[in-house]
């Protein structure tokens, strides 16, 4: 009911004008129908029915439409969408009105909440949500968010309705407790291939690898062991905030300031032992910049020296002395690291002259528990074949694309870290990432385009094993070579031949992929999670990617709900 939002998304299920995209619209696509006073009870229950996977007292599990932001100054979003289907008391029209009757005893167990049940509250409510862009907005919203899916995928997403719920269902998926697995369907980059990707040959190309290579993985050791570096760099960062590699702290440069001021003393008395030191070979350190010259009496050196090597001793008898040293060294100890600065500046860009591989090499420090980027492990028994994808996976800043290691990316998709405008001295921390792929279905997808027409499509079931963001996309089209279909930011522009029937003859055309499907075909077909009292339960919602034939002599195709 947004009218003045801005037309920044084209949802599938929206159309070319405005008031397509709001909430409203929304609701009468899941009822497959408009809303009127006879038959707006039913209207309500076909929703529930088809987006409510489960809900009780703690939890609420839907299965979220494609192409639906979580929340945010849109017309339409999931948390507008769960605010009309139970509204907090503070968007009731009255508290009295015996019309807001619960609709949730046919529909769920055990739930708290209030489903809006009367016709003539409807435009009321939709009007009340629209301004309405964070959960933050209402003190009474009950719904708490405990992960997400991205804009254009569907499926299984879970809420929490109390504090106690969240922090149990956040803690399973931070400690990796959780199992997720998503139905896709990936097509071939190349065009011009009658071949649906993922071929058996394609499998029997790969390394078959032992099942203890996945050992690091299945255990948690890698991601421990990830984690544990990166909270200690963190650490490092904020501890060394306006600091850089070899910066020296004040009482540093007191102990070497002492030093020169000792051997200066020394060499004036002709100390044999310094005069045997001048012939020593110089250390690498003595190249560094020399310290500040400071104006000295013989009376002062003698005062500094008295301190012995405790800067603490320095700091303590700063008013009790002719000077006030520990201002002297504070100074000298900015200027000397100024000097530093510059030096280590210098001597990185001759290392980086001298080597431009020496950032790529780092990227292949991150450890993937050196597996290949794709392989199969032994003794996996499926129908069609699975294989895995190995590779880490950084995010940019201020960018929507994540990037993918360049050593593990296909020769034919390398180019997407270039296009991004990096090179391998502005790639991001990266992070070890796998991802199971197994192939459920080979065959073709038919679509209209004047005429049938059909392409060649693959359908798969992707267990990541690591939880990155856009992991599942990037794997499949940078690594594997086959983007899901419908993907606008990895898969690229595809063009498809497509092979349709005219006049009994076969006639092949170039067509966009994304003309076959107006979503991207990625959905969270099931999660498994340990919740409250550690009971684990499986959510699932129905598979949008189903496989069908008109007639019974003619081979199954995909069709996309």
């Amino acid at each position: 009911m947004n009218e003045t939002a801005p037309l920044t998304d084209n949802p599938c299920w929206g159309g070319p004008d405005l008031q397509h995209h709001n909430l409203e619209h929304l609701l009468k696509v899941l009822s497959d129908s408009n809303t009127s006073q006879s038959e707006y009870k039913s209207y309500i229950k076909r929703i529930h029915k088809k987006l409510v996977v489960f809900h009780d007292e703690n939890y609420l599990v839907i299965n979220k439409p494609a192409d639906l932001r979580m929340d945010g100054d849109y017309p339409a979003t999931v948390h507008k969408l769960l605010l009309y289907l139970f509204p907090p008391s503070s968007l009731k029209a009255c508290e009295s009105d015996d019309t807001l009757k619960s609709l949730n005893d046919g529909i769920g167990s055990g739930s708290k909440l209030t489903t809006v049940a009367s016709f003539e509250n409807h435009t009321t409510l939709l009007h009340k949500i629209a301004p309405l862009s964070k959960h933050s907005c209402l003190k009474d919203d009950p719904f708490r968010i405990v992960h997400q899916l991205d804009y254009a995928t569907s499926g299984v997403l879970l809420f929490a309705k109390n504090k106690k719920a969240a922090g149990t269902a956040c803690k399973s998926f931070q400690e990796r407790q959780t199992d997720k697995q998503y139905a896709a369907v990936v097509i071939n980059p190349d065009g011009d291939s009658n071949e649906a990707p993922f071929s058996s040959d394609f499998l029997q190309s790969l390394p078959e690898l032992p099942p203890s290579c996945l050992s690091q993985w299945s255990d948690g050791s890698l991601e421990t062991r990830y984690r544990k570096k990166r909270r200690r760099e963190t650490d490092d960062r904020v501890a060394k905030k306006n600091t850089f590699d070899g910066f020296m702290p004040v009482h540093s440069v007191f102990a070497k300031w002492r030093g020169t001021l000792l051997r200066l003393k020394k060499e004036k008395e002709g100390d044999p032992d310094e005069l045997q030191n001048k012939s020593r070979k110089k250390k690498p350190n003595e190249d560094f910049p020399p310290l500040p010259k400071v104006p000295m009496t013989a009376d002062e050196i003698d005062e500094v020296l008295s301190y012995g090597q405790s800067w603490k001793a320095i700091k303590s008898s700063k008013q009790q002395h002719s000077r006030c040293w520990v201002t002297v060294v504070e100074d000298m100890a900015k200027e000397y690291n100024a000097s530093l600065s510059k030096f280590y500046a210098g001597l990185e860009e001759s290392e980086v002259n001298g080597s431009n591989d020496t950032a790529a090499s780092e990227v292949k420090k991150v450890d993937n528990a050196s597996l290949p980027p794709m392989f199969r492990v032994q003794d996996e028994v499926d129908d069609l074949g699975s294989f895995y994808i190995c590779a880490a996976i950084g995010e940019i800043d201020g960018r929507f694309e994540v990037s993918v290691d360049p050593s593990a990316a296909k020769a034919a998709t390398a180019a997407a870290t270039s296009s991004l405008g990096l090179d391998t001295k502005q790639l991001p921390e990266m992070r070890p990432s796998l991802t199971k792929c197994t192939v459920l279905w080979r065959g073709f997808m038919q679509f209209d385009v004047g005429c049938d027409a059909s392409i060649p499509v693959t359908k798969v079931l992707l267990t990541p094993w690591t939880g990155r963001r856009h992991q599942l996309r990037v794997h499949l089209a940078h690594v594997a070579g086959c983007p899901i279909l419908g993907d606008v930011a990895y898969g690229g522009n595809v063009k498809v031949t497509c092979k349709s029937k005219s006049a009994n003859e076969t006639v092949a055309s170039n067509t966009d992929a994304r003309v076959a499907c107006p979503r991207m075909c990625l959905h969270a077909k099931q999660l498994t999670i340990p919740l409250i009292e550690g009971k684990m339960q499986t959510f699932e919602a129905p598979d949008p990617f189903i496989l069908e034939k008109k007639h019974e002599q003619e081979e199954r195709t995909l069709k996309v709900l």
